[in-house]
């Protein structure tokens, strides 16, 4: 993945989790609608006690609360998904390419001692000179497939 995609994606994250916690830190200053966080103005004489409330008065100032916390919750989590997931798709990628890379390493060295050992294809057949070049031709085939197939997925995901 080149630096500018991986920075487009990094950087859409981030402003993307920066308007959600934004969003969330607003919804939680506002003020409730309710006017619960208004407190009752002191009595004048000392000893008249305001009366006790409810438990469903309880409930009903409690409920815009709970409503805050739930979207602060819900833009906290689409803020983690913003981020993360470039990140995610980013390092995948590369983690991709960088199996491919080790992959295609060892099909080169396979090749190398395949190319030393090319005159065993000669020896009679099923004897250990013989069985041992085919071996190793195997190794190659398997390990370049693993190479190509590493780099064709890292491509498509990169594009996706």
């Amino acid at each position: 993945m080149d630096r500018v995609r991986f920075g487009r994606a990094l950087g859409y994250g981030a402003r993307h989790a920066a308007k959600s916690l934004a969003a969330a830190v607003d919804a939680a200053t506002t003020p409730s609608p309710s006017g619960s966080g208004q407190r009752p103005s002191t009595p004048s004489s000392p000893t008249v006690q305001p009366p006790k409330p409810v438990a469903s008065e309880v409930r009903a100032a409690a409920a815009p609360r709970a409503a805050q916390a739930a979207q602060v919750l819900q833009a906290g989590k689409q803020a983690s998904r913003s981020v993360l997931g470039p990140v995610k798709k980013a390092t995948g990628v590369v983690m991709l390419q960088v199996s491919g890379s080790f992959f295609g390493l060892l099909a080169f060295g396979m090749g190398r001692g395949l190319w030393a050992l090319r005159g065993n294809f000669r020896a009679p057949v099923f004897s250990n000179a013989w069985m041992g070049a085919w071996v190793v031709a195997a190794l190659v085939v398997v390990l370049s497939y693993f190479c190509v197939s590493n780099f064709v997925r890292a491509s498509r995901r990169e594009r996706s």
